[in-house]
């Protein structure tokens, strides 16, 4: 911005003249400045000193702290006022130019318009006959024209004498009157502050004089003579306020009229101008609207003042499509095009549109060169980059001083709210470098150009120092946000390293080199990479630093040959064996110089993937290891040269030395043991060229038994005799893939499966004697006995033990099986006879199934150990393990159903000795298992039996043996205990609880083995003393009626009574008394209540139901069948007529 005059881009602020204050003697500074310049404004040549003949005030501090309050309102000399942004201006009161002047402070008298020396009609005035605007007119509104003036008078309090006081106050008004007149011939209003150094509480009078001068001057209380005695600091701040407020408004008032006195003025000149005439019209439509966007943004209507500047921006791009180059106003034209545009930005800015102020910005580049184009002056030229250059240099020093809600401050750019526009406004760090790009372009052009416009503007800096602070502020518009704008940075920093380079400063340059290339290697920037590790080396090799300079060649080395820049392949030249002045630098060093790689894995020289063709081997037997070595060097280092290779492992393996000997075969090689140094030493050639990729196979001797993995593989790495680098080469690691390809010497290809390709495991060697486990069912079932024969036969040569366990697995647990005779749970032989069937057995019992089980099945492990020659130390193990399906043997489905049994009631009347007074209840039960063998196994069944287990001493479950019964059919066999329910002690229990086991035995068919199948133990619970209704269907003889015989049961001591109603259905029909009101049933006793039915439909069909209703306790009883013939399902009782 400093290339424009600063009038031209300052805030614009109401200018506020304050006289009657002593700026030398007063403690504090002035507010403005003494502009330099305002003595040769043409509209000061002719002008009119305010009266004033009061002295100055000083000495007064409450006057100075009324000052210190504007201060804080005042703005001057600034390009941004981030309070008169958008979202600040609610809040902030308007900002204002407060200027004190003396008494020799004189306005321009008032003249006709077309005598004004500023008007473009005065044959005197510069601007005459074809010119604008000049900054004359700017400065009157700025610096000359106030828009409130501010008088402070004194008050003299010391006089006592009347006439005194009235010839003093009269003095005192009557220079007010006149300093007003004055001042309302130019339309700007008088505030006049009277004060005074003593409190009207001590002077009472003081009011009463005040008022006087407000009579004679006609100012009035509110906002035009104000009064400030002696005060507080609160009543010193509430009236430097109030003042503020009137400025606010008289200000407002001022620029109003102003504003309309100019658009009257524009409409009668543009009236006069004639229709051809476009020229001139542009150009007073030039003026006006520029005049009329200044006052209003002294107004601070920005809304209003961008519109009008906008206007005034397209006339002057109309009179430039008008006007030749060589017009003589054709710098003041552009000058003032740059003003309007800024103007434009920076109140879009302040409307927080910054997007859209950019948009302006691109549309002014894009509108400057297209007429420039008309002129004959081309975009490649010294005067348009140097003219853009300083446009995007003020474009981004205004983003910066613009507050981080208004511009991108951690994102590059400002994002479009309302739209999907592309142009939208950058970070001001890469408007910085847009400006440095131009400016290092026109570096390019000569500066002799007919547009002499951009040099005109200010002399500034010269080239390089221009560009070095371009980038500087770019960089530091970057670091704004820590960490966000890294790549920025770094390439700001290689800029500046490349200014630094072309000078030879190459102490800074290497600085800044290295400060770019950290960001630029993280992101793998490689092209751009490889140019500053080619500027590093060359800055090493100048400094003549030694360790530097290899470690940037290696790390130019490790840039894909493909981004590669020239400079990169160039440092070839300064590498030469024979002349390179990197084998002078080096050659200068009396020690070899040896360097130890960085550990990051950016610094990779070479890569290494290994394979072992075995996995797992036996002791003493050879193993062979294949390398994979490949160089990642691209052609800066062509040829390079590993001395040796050390390969360390994780275990049991000692390490491997690999040495370079140019003249090795590249067939397989077989390691040596060095006892002295306890490794393996083998060579190899271990030259490489770029990028070449070699496969080293080795093989290697086992001499301990463990597992081995590959820990590290270090190398020592030469180039020519320049330097030494000691290097970790990284193994690649491919978790994901379990085949990998050996290559055998003779081409053919062979696939080694594994997930670790880089361990293997010596384990002992398993001696040759063979354990077999016979007759292994597909299928057992739950519960059976099982026997499973095992054949041991050895052909070893050494002496060989044997121990031989097994367990079963299934669900969570875990049982062991029994092996051997002695049916143990291990089985071992000493020194197993040799080519000879040694025989065994493993037993155990198939595990019942379970019922969550989604696999049901059985794991059977069989682990045998060989103990081969006695050692002890060494024990080889072999696991055989076998999936074993488990089924059931059969299916159990049970049913507890009520029965009758002669005498089954208690006699109320009959109590023998030794028994309880009271009776003891029975009921007797039927419990039926339907049994359905496997059909896919052959089996037989051949006992059941029943267990009944009662948990309360004074209850009996008494199962009675006699009775029970099996019946086969064709597809399940049916088997029926009978058991009595009885209450011993004679208490009263309602229910009794018990457990009800089944056991099953079995076994198949042409077996002498009796397995037992438990069925699942129940806990049941059975009534004791509840009343019910009991069920028993007796088919006639005679026809095909069947008696129905409902019997209500009362097992207690108490009579019940009842209600019985027959719920008839088109089944049947039936005969008997279908309702009884009352039905007494006596204590201990059974009432029954007889119908008959005939059948009406035939199959399985309901029989009517007869509702018994408890009077006493208003339920109503289920109705129990006791008959085979009927069955209860659902409450319901059914019938099948074609079996009766």
């Amino acid at each position: 911005m400093e290339s424009y005059p600063s009038l031209f881009l300052a805030h614009l602020a109401p200018l506020v003249v304050i006289q009657g204050l002593d700026p030398v003697s007063s403690k504090v500074l002035p507010l403005v400045e003494t502009e330099d310049g305002l003595s040769t404004n043409p509209l000061l040549q002719n002008s009119e000193t305010l009266f004033r003949k009061q002295p100055v005030i000083s000495e007064m501090s409450f006057v100075e702290d009324v000052v210190k309050v504007w201060r804080k309102f005042h703005v001057d000399g600034v390009v941004w006022d981030s309070n008169s942004t958008k979202v600040q201006m609610p809040t902030h009161p308007h900002r204002y130019r407060f200027k004190l002047i003396d008494s020799s402070f004189a306005l321009p008298k008032k003249t006709p318009d077309l005598s004004s020396p500023l008007s473009i009609s005065n044959e005197n005035s510069p601007l005459f006959p074809d010119g604008i605007l000049t900054h004359q007119w700017l400065e009157k509104y700025r610096s000359i024209t106030p828009s409130i003036f501010l008088g402070f008078y004194e008050i003299n309090a010391d006089l006592t004498d009347p006439n005194d006081i009235e010839r003093i106050d009269t003095e005192l008004a009557s220079e007010i009157n006149i300093l007003k007149d004055q001042l309302a011939s130019r339309g700007i209003r008088l505030l006049a502050l009277i004060v005074s150094s003593r409190s009207v509480a001590l002077n009472p009078n003081l009011d009463d004089r005040v008022n006087l001068i407000r009579r004679m001057t006609g100012l009035n209380s509110r906002n035009g003579l104000l009064f400030l005695p002696s005060a507080t600091q609160k009543e010193v701040s509430t009236f430097a306020m109030d003042v503020l407020h009137v400025i606010k408004v008289a200000s407002t008032e001022f620029y109003t009229n102003l504003d309309k006195k100019i658009r009257k003025k524009r409409a009668k000149v543009i009236g006069t101008i004639p229709s051809d005439n476009s020229l001139l019209k542009n150009r007073i439509e030039v003026r006006y609207s520029f005049k009329i966007a200044i006052i209003n943004e002294l107004k601070q209507y920005y809304e209003q003042a961008v519109k009008s500047y906008e206007t005034s921006y397209e006339n002057l791009i109309e009179i430039f499509n008008s006007i030749p180059i060589s017009d003589k106003n054709w710098t003041q034209f552009r000058l003032l095009l740059d003003v309007n545009i800024f103007h434009i930005v920076r109140l879009y800015f302040y409307l927080d549109q910054t997007n859209v102020a950019y948009r302006k910005f691109d549309v002014h580049l894009r509108s400057v060169l297209y007429f420039l184009e008309l002129q004959k002056v081309p975009p490649q030229s010294f005067a348009v980059c140097n003219w853009l250059s300083l446009q995007f240099k003020w474009l981004a020093q205004l983003s910066d001083l613009a507050p981080v809600s208004l511009v991108p401050s951690d994102t590059p750019f400002r994002p479009f709210q309302n739209s999907l526009s592309p142009t939208v406004l950058p970070h001001s760090g890469y408007l910085y470098l847009q400006a440095a790009d131009i400016l290092r372009r026109s570096e390019k052009f000569t500066k002799e150009s007919p547009d002499t416009y951009s040099s005109t503007l200010g002399s500034g800096p010269d080239f390089q120092e221009s560009l070095f602070n371009l980038l500087t502020f770019s960089k530091l518009a970057f670091q704004k946000k820590d960490g966000t704008f890294t790549r920025s940075i770094s390439y700001i920093n290689f800029q500046l390293a490349e200014e630094y380079f072309k000078q030879r400063n190459f102490e800074k340059a290497f600085k800044l080199y290295e400060q770019a290339s950290d960001s630029i290697k993280e992101d793998d920037w490689s092209y751009l990479s490889s140019f500053i590790h080619a500027r590093l080396f060359e800055c090493c090799v100048e400094l003549k630093k030694h360790l530097p300079s290899v470690l940037n060649l290696l790390e130019l080395a490790l840039i894909p040959e493909s981004q590669l820049t020239k400079s990169a392949k160039a440092v070839k030249d300064l590498t030469n064996v024979e002349s390179g002045s990197f084998k002078n630098l080096l050659s200068a060093e009396e020690e070899e110089v040896v360097i130890n790689a960085p550990s990051d894995s950016s610094f990779d020289l070479f890569e290494c993937e290994v394979l072992f063709k075995e996995t797992k081997i036996p002791l003493t037997k050879d193993n062979a290891m294949q390398i994979k070595l490949r160089s990642k060097l691209n052609s800066v280092i062509d040829s390079s040269v590993i001395n040796n290779i050390v390969i360390g492992f994780d275990g049991t393996h000692c390490p491997i030395v690999l040495n370079h000997d140019e003249s090795s075969p590249t067939t397989t090689q077989t390691l040596s043991y060095n006892e002295d140094k306890d490794c393996f030493i083998g060579s190899t050639n271990l030259t490489f060229k770029s990028y070449e990729e070699k496969i080293i196979r080795l093989i290697i001797p086992t001499k301990k038994i463990g597992q081995n993995t590959i820990t590290s593989i270090t190398g020592e790495l030469s180039y020519h005799d320049y330097f030494k680098v000691n290097i970790n080469i990284p193994l690649v690691m491919k978790p994901l893939q379990l085949r990998h390809i050996w290559y055998n010497d003779s081409g053919i290809e062979d696939i080694v499966a594994t997930q670790e390709p880089s361990s293997f495991e010596v384990v002992p060697r398993v001696p040759d004697t063979t354990i077999t486990v016979e007759n292994i069912p597909k299928t057992i079932i739950a519960g059976e006995k099982i026997a499973l024969p095992v054949k041991i036969y050895n052909t070893d040569h050494e002496t060989v033990d044997v121990r031989i366990e097994s367990f079963i697995e299934f669900g969570d647990s875990k049982v062991n099986c029994q092996c051997g005779s002695d049916a143990g749970e291990v089985f071992s032989i000493k020194d197993v006879e040799k080519e000879k069937d040694i025989m065994s057995t493993i037993n155990f019992v198939a595990p019942a199934k379970l019922k969550d089980d989604r696999k049901p099945g059985v794991m059977l492990t069989v682990k045998s150990t060989f103990i081969v020659n006695g050692d002890e130390e060494v024990p080889i193990l072999s696991v055989k393990k076998f999936d074993l399906a488990l089924v059931d043997p059969l299916q159990v489905s049970i049913a507890i159903l009520p029965r009758l049994k002669e005498n089954d009631l208690p006699r109320v009347f009959e109590i023998k000795d030794g028994e309880p007074a009271l009776p003891k209840p029975s009921r007797f039960w039927l419990m039926r298992a339907n049994i359905v063998l496997n059909p896919d196994l052959d089996l037989e069944l051949i006992a059941n039996d029943l267990t009944l287990d009662v948990e309360n001493p004074g209850l009996r479950c008494e199962i009675l043996s006699d009775m029970a019964k099996v019946k086969h059919h064709s597809q399940k066999i049916e088997c029926d205990h009978y058991f009595e329910t009885v209450i011993n002690d004679g208490h009263t229990y309602r229910n009794v609880t018990f457990d009800a086991t089944l056991v099953l035995k079995w076994k198949r068919q042409g077996s002498e083995t009796i397995n037992e199948y438990i069925h699942e133990s129940r806990k049941l619970s059975l009534p004791l003393l509840d009343p019910r209704v009991l069920l028993n269907v007796e088919p006639s003889e005679e026809n095909n009626d069947l008696k129905l015989v409902y019997m209500l049961e009362n097992p207690t001591t108490r009579v019940f009574s009842f209600s019985t109603t027959l719920i008839e259905n088109q089944n049947f029909q039936c005969t008997g008394t279908k309702s009884l009101s009352q039905v007494s049933v006596l204590p201990c006793t059974r009432q029954s209540i007889v119908f008959h039915a005939t059948p009406l439909a035939t199959g399985w069909v309901q029989l009517p139901q007869l509702r018994v209703y408890d009077l006493n306790f208003r339920v109503s009883l289920p109705t129990l069948p006791i008959s085979d013939l009927a069955q209860s399902h659902k409450s319901e009782v059914y019938v099948k007529i074609d079996d009766i």
